[in-house]
């Protein structure tokens, strides 16, 4: 499925990874620390959110809080780590952009009777912890 055209119109409409969390084997027994891996891709449009609750929670540290709206057919479950993958004008890609981390539970989407096929969830700015 796809999103709608008006959301793809967005200037923060773009391509995300999830980087999955997960524990890799150091190769004599044990594990070593627990880290995040590239997973799925998928497109969407995350707007910077300039409410008052996101303005006092970036008051209290918080460092940025944002919606992305995502085809309706994804689940993105609380605490699910994603980041902005970043393309040149021929479609290759140049960086990985910044890292965000939902935090709401993914249940904000129409009823199935609607025409609008998405869903949105609230993320917030974060980095990976340092092993």
């Amino acid at each position: 499925m796809s999103l709608p055209d008006f959301i793809k119109g967005f200037d923060d409409y773009g391509e995300f990874q999830i980087l999955d969390y997960t524990t890799v084997s150091d190769g004599y027994g044990g594990a070593v620390e627990p880290t995040y891996v590239p997973g799925a891709t998928f497109m969407g449009a995350l707007v910077l959110n300039n409410s008052i609750q996101a303005q006092t929670a970036q008051k209290q540290g918080v460092t940025g809080v944002y919606t992305l709206t995502f085809d309706k057919s994804m689940h993105l479950p609380w605490h699910t780590v994603f980041q902005k993958i970043i393309r040149d004008e021929n479609g290759n890609k140049v960086s990985n952009g910044s890292i965000y981390r939902v935090t709401t539970k993914d249940d904000n989407a129409p009823p199935k009777s609607a025409t609008l096929k998405f869903r949105q969830v609230t993320a917030e700015e974060w980095q990976l912890p340092v092993s």
